[in-house]
């Protein structure tokens, strides 16, 4: 509606106007001139067509053509010839159409309101009034002939100063932006006074006829009001002038009343536009400056009022925000920045942002603080090229984490739905539409999602089941049944049935949970049904199963319990067969009340104790061991465990226990490990447990520094000669004697060992020392002499021990200490028998260790011939001939140079070389004799027989060898055993010196009383000859002792048809004792020494006489 007014007024208006100016034109036509002195259609024509500028296209042509039309019209009117109405025409229409185009070109808006606005209207109006000036005055020049420049300068400035002037009042007052004045009182007066003197002074100027130079009188006013008022006033003020100065040209009056009245016009038209332009411009200037400061002070409010907002602002985001300087330093920061306290790590993660030129750059930096955050930065320059740099920043670690477990979340719903394939997940919205079927659905009902997307879960459901539930429930046969008791808080799960796309069923397990919007209304529902066919199939079969399980468990002959592994009954046994209940002694329902701990049977319990071990069990370990169970009755069972703990599904966790009696298997081993660890006749320890035994005693002396272990070797005296005499069997019995009388005669501590035949040793671990040892092995000696019952009246009462003792060295072995031991044995053998040698003196173990020197080369001394034979003669105490000669062992050392046998012979006696060494004894023996030439060709040769010897059983072999070998007569053989070893003449030996006998060799029997064990053999051996010891020749006469025995074996060897020979014979006076006794042979110093070859068996006739 306010378009068509305003075009219904531009239309009636502009015509009105124009005409009206162009009659107002020609009315100042000077002195009947065709020129006027102002033309304002100019003017008027050029405001027509800017306000036309502002319409349609429609428009602006229909005001073209009124302006055409009117401008023909009026000059015709006003008494213009046609041609020159036209011209007008087109002048007019030019004129005003090149202002407008160009006061208008580049700008969206045509105004008065500064300097620069001024200049653009000055410079539009001289474009378009010279192209107006330029066709009028080629007309006048053509038509009349008048000159062009006076003509073109005529119209050109005339028109100017029309257009200028009537163009600036129009922008002015059409200019709604400009501020209009507020009249006051004084305002008005002012306005009066100023306005009145000015006028006054141009009404002067201008009326009075005093010359050019008067007119310039009005500038100075005008510029003086141009300064003070307004631009809209200053323009009227122009007005005002310009027309008075117009009129009073007109009448004739003024400074410009010049005879031309070209130039009297051109004048009038300068001083109009000179007036105009220099008003304009001050007022413009006033007026721009005047703008500024009331924009500046605006601007300066404004800045004041969006300070105290960008604080307000600042301060009331939720993020950070700080402003950063060209340096680095930080101008501004809101309050949540300053509470923030990571402003300075911020200003440094944001260097490398500044760098970045898109504005709004953004990045995550993770900033260490007391813990890791994660801070958001965006920055962006404050202006284009502005030092400054915006930064706002927020802590986004919780944003960033929810964030992140929100992508989890959703990725893992898609990563179920997906992967679920074993459960069917359908969702539906609040109503029961289906939004969500997954794979599992697909697989499991054969619907793809595409065709049940949007349908009822009811077209899947088994429908009598349905409405089976919806009367349950009393709700109608729908979806309302599934979600029957389902809310935010409880989910539902029953089992129901599906119908699959081929009409088979399946039986799932359906769970539905309600899911919720953040205002706790429900949105929908999710179901998730898992196939349960198998898993009823499997109920079914487990149920028989259980039962199975029942019958074998109740009716089982091993025997089996079941106990809690839950932390409320832990241990409380809750099942146990009959076979169990028969083992414990109880009633099945008497062992359900005890715990498993009450079932422990061992003596002693430990943190580790076999049934407690069965509570530490979990699900999948197993346990097999051996335990001891406690019966009813107070006994003990042992039994073989196998245990474990199961987790039935769907039950609680719960172990189960096999036990198989194994007492009597247990008895079997224990008899068996006693009898690997210990003598089966006598019950001590045999030879292995007594040399762990050792090891254990070295090792904890070497660990404690104490180094005190000792121990006792002890072997029995002429025990040979109890089984020889008695029979194993009554042998045994003495060493079933000999082994208690060892287990009473030790300590606590201490270990009797039976090592094997007689021989024997006891171990004292503990604080052994030289006279504690010596007062165990008296003791134990002392122990073995009481006389042994071998049955109703039959008493053994020789029965005797030697022993060896030692005590540990650091970093002593077992086998070391017993070997020492075993010397020492020898050693108190060779010192007498029953007796005890002590290892720990210099002069025992200096021999020790003599002996352990000497064993080696015994070796070496057979394999380089070092051995020799030496003959001492044997002669007829009567006539003093020599009748034999006895084979000495001589040892022709490299370095020691030549050995008797009391420097080596004991050792020898003790190694495993002497059987070696007698056999070569006995062929060297019998070779020489056989060489033996005179007197002593048919002299006897006596060989001794080592008991070692004897104990190998070769001796018969070895005697033939020799005599094969060498080739002698086997009556001139004599054979000497030690009478300490006739004992060990088994039947089997006794039956080859009978055999050796017959061949002609004689036996005799050497060292007759040192053992008194061997006379009661005598008789019984086939014995030729007795030979006195040395020990007892050696007291005669003066010694009743020795004489009393001595005397005794002549008498016996008398008796017996045996031939004596006495042994060690020194002094003439014991060769006519033993003479007086009976004696017929002797051998001894007396008669000669022993010497190498035939030299030992020559007569001694120059050391007696016979009798």
């Amino acid at each position: 509606m306010g378009r068509i007014v305003r075009s219904a007024t531009y239309f009636v208006a502009f015509p009105l106007a124009y005409a009206l100016a162009i009659l107002v034109g020609r009315a100042t036509r000077l002195g009947g001139d065709e020129i006027a002195l102002v033309w304002p259609a100019a003017a008027v024509s050029t405001i027509w067509l800017l306000a036309a500028y502002r319409c349609g296209p429609r428009e602006r042509a229909a005001h073209f053509l009124l302006l055409t039309g009117l401008t023909f019209v009026v000059n015709l009117y006003t008494g213009a010839a046609v041609p020159l109405a036209a011209w007008f025409v087109l002048v007019n229409v030019v004129l005003a159409a090149v202002t407008v185009s160009v006061l208008t070109y580049g700008r969206r808006e045509v105004a008065l309101r500064d300097p620069a606005d001024l200049a653009h209207l000055i410079a539009a109006v001289i474009v378009g009034n010279c192209c107006g000036a330029v066709l009028a005055a080629g007309y006048f020049t053509v038509v009349d002939g008048d000159p062009p420049a006076e003509t073109f300068a005529l119209f050109a400035v005339r028109n100017a100063a029309s257009a200028l002037l009537g163009v600036a009042i129009w922008l002015r007052l059409h200019d709604l932006t400009f501020e209009r004045p507020r009249l006051t009182p004084f305002a008005v007066l002012e306005a009066v006074a100023v306005g009145g003197s000015v006028l006054g002074v141009l009404v002067w100027a201008f009326w009075l006829n005093t010359g050019v130079p008067m007119a310039f009188l009005v500038l100075v006013p005008a510029m003086c009001l141009a300064l003070r008022y307004s631009t809209t006033i200053s323009t009227l003020f122009v007005t005002a002038a310009g027309i008075w100065i117009i009129c009073a040209t007109l009448l004739d009056r003024g400074t410009f009343i010049v005879p031309d009245l070209q130039i009297r016009a051109l004048l009038a038209q300068a001083m109009v536009i000179s007036l105009t332009v220099i008003v304009l411009a001050l007022a413009l200037y006033r007026d721009s400056r005047a703008r500024l400061i009331d924009e500046l002070e605006l601007a300066r409010d404004a800045a004041d009022r969006d300070s105290q907002l960008l604080a307000a602002v600042l301060d009331s985001i939720h993020d950070s925000v700080i402003l950063i300087g060209a340096t680095g330093e930080v101008v501004l920061q809101n309050a949540r920045a300053s509470d923030s306290g990571l402003v300075g790590d911020v200003v440094t993660a944001s260097r490398d942002l500044a760098e970045v030129p898109a504005p709004g750059a953004r990045r995550d930096v993770v900033v260490e603080a007391e813990h890791s955050r994660v801070i958001e930065l965006t920055t962006a320059p404050l202006a284009r090229q502005s030092p400054f740099r915006v930064v706002a920043f927020r802590d986004v670690t919780e944003e960033r984490t929810h964030a992140q477990q929100l992508r989890e979340a959703r990725d893992l719903f898609a990563g179920v739905l997906q992967a679920a394939s074993e459960q069917a997940i359908i969702g539906t919205d609040a109503a029961g539409r289906i939004t969500v079927f997954n794979n599992g659905a697909e697989r499991l009902l054969g619907w793809t999602a595409a065709e049940m997307i949007g349908r009822m879960p009811l077209e899947f459901h088994y429908l009598p089941e349905v409405e089976a539930r919806a009367a349950e429930t009393g709700s109608a046969a729908g979806f309302d049944v599934f979600v029957h008791g389902v809310g935010p808080d409880s989910a539902d799960v029953r089992e129901w049935t599906y119908v699959r796309r081929d009409g088979t069923h399946v039986a799932v397990s359906l769970a539905i949970s309600q899911m919720t919007d953040q205002d706790g209304r429900c949105v929908g529902y999710i179901g998730v049904a898992t196939d349960i066919t198998e898993q009823k199939a499997a109920e079914q079969a487990l149920a028989e199963s259980e039962e199975r399980f029942r019958l074998a468990f109740d009716t089982a002959p091993m025997g089996m319990f079941m106990f809690d592994v839950t932390p409320e009954r832990f241990g409380r046994i809750t099942r146990c067969n009959q076979a169990m209940a028969d083992v414990l002694g109880r009633r099945p329902d008497d062992v359900l009340q005890l715990t498993v701990t009450e079932l422990d049977g061992l003596e002693s319990h430990s943190e580790t104790a076999l049934l407690e071990q069965l509570l530490t069990l979990r699900v999948g370990q197993t346990l097999d061991a051996e335990t001891v169970f406690r019966r009813a009755d107070g006994g003990t069972v042992w039994g073989l465990v196998s245990a474990s703990v199961v987790a039935p599904r769907g039950s609680e966790p719960y172990g189960i226990c096999l036990v198989e009696d194994i007492t009597a298997r247990k008895r079997v081993e224990d008899e068996l490990h006693y009898l690997a660890s210990h003598d089966p006749l006598t019950g001590l320890a045999n030879r292995a447990l007594f040399m762990g035994r050792i090891d254990k005693a070295l090792a904890d002396a070497e660990r404690t520094g104490s180094n005190n272990v000792g121990l006792i070797f002890l072997d029995l005296d002429g025990f040979k000669t109890v089984n020889d005499t008695w029979g194993h069997a009554q042998g045994d019995e003495v060493l079933k004697v000999v082994g208690d009388r060892l287990k009473s005669s030790i300590g606590p501590y201490d270990t009797a060992a039976r090592l094997g035949g007689d021989e024997f040793a006891v171990l004292c671990p503990r604080d052994a020392d030289v006279a504690s040892l010596r007062s165990a092995a008296e003791r134990i000696r002392a122990e073995m002499r009481r006389p042994v019952r071998l049955g109703p009246g039959r008493m053994y009462d020789q029965l005797s021990v030697s022993a060896g003792v030692v005590i540990s060295q650091p970093g002593c072995q077992s086998e070391t200490l017993l070997q020492r031991a075993d010397k020492l044995m020898y050693f108190a053998k060779r010192s007498g028998k029953d007796c005890v040698t002590m290892g720990s003196g210099p002069a025992e173990e200096a021999a020790l260790l003599r002996e352990m020197q000497l064993t080696p080369e015994l070796g070496r001394a057979l394999d380089l011939h070092e051995f020799a034979v030496h003959f001492q003669p044997i002669v007829d105490l009567r006539t003093g001939e020599c009748v034999a000669a006895e084979a000495l062992l001589r040892w022709q050392h490299p370095e020691r140079g030549l050995l008797g046998p009391d420097e080596f012979l004991s050792i020898a006696e003790a190694s495993r070389f002497m059987p070696a060494i007698g056999r070569g004894v006995l062929n060297e023996a019998c070779r020489q004799a056989r060489m033996w030439t005179g007197p002593a060709e048919r002299s006897a040769v006596h060989v001794n027989v080592s008991g070692r010897q004897l104990e190998v059983g070769d001796l018969r072999a070895d005697v033939l060898n020799a005599l094969d070998v060498s080739g002698l007569d086997p009556h001139r053989l004599v054979l000497e055993l030690t009478e300490t070893h006739a004992g060990r003449v088994a039947a089997s030996l006794g039956d080859d010196l009978n055999m050796l006998r017959q061949l002609g060799i004689r036996i005799a029997i050497d060292d007759v009383g040192t053992g008194f064990s061997g006379l009661v053999k005598i008789a019984d051996l086939p014995v030729d000859m007795l030979k006195i010891s040395r020990h007892f020749i050696a007291g005669l006469p003066a010694d009743v002792r020795s004489a009393t025995i001595s005397k005794a074996i002549v008498g016996l060897g008398t008796s017996l048809g045996m031939t004596v020979i006495a042994e060690g014979i020194e002094r003439q006076e014991q060769r006519a004792v033993l003479l007086e006794w009976g004696c017929a042979l002797g051998q001894g110093y007396l008669f000669g020494k022993a010497r190498p070859g035939a030299g030992g068996i020559k007569s001694p006739s120059s050391l007696f006489h016979p009798a």
